[in-house]
């Protein structure tokens, strides 16, 4: 095996294993919702799902680039994913708070719609 198979094989392990670990992390905070009075909590796992994924995706590449560097021919095009990782990430959850904002006044000011 040559290095370059390492370190993609080394990063797709390392992101399996984070999701692995946040997929643990949702279940536990999915209980801690369902016991809860609020209702907010289940609105905000169910918001904050996908960009998480992308966020760990990211924080991944952001760990492996300084490794990345100087082996693999690709790295811009890495450098590229990661950066629009990030603006979509943001902005996902940029619109997601003001969705959970608008449905927490919805709720508090009681509006129907």
């Amino acid at each position: 095996m040559n290095r370059t198979t390492l370190l993609y094989s080394a990063f797709i392990i390392f992101f399996c294993l984070v999701l692995i670990i946040y997929r643990y992390a949702l279940k536990k905070l999915k209980r801690y919702a369902q016991r809860s009075e609020a209702g907010i909590d289940d609105f905000l796992i169910k918001l904050l799902r996908f960009p998480a994924i992308w966020l760990i995706f990211w924080i991944c590449l952001k760990l492996f680039n300084h490794i990345f560097r100087s082996d693999i021919p690709e790295f811009e095009f890495i450098i590229t994913i990661n950066n629009i990782l990030l603006i979509l990430s943001v902005g996902w959850i940029v619109i997601q708070f003001i969705r959970l904002l608008f449905h927490y006044l919805e709720k508090r000011l009681d509006i129907d719609n």
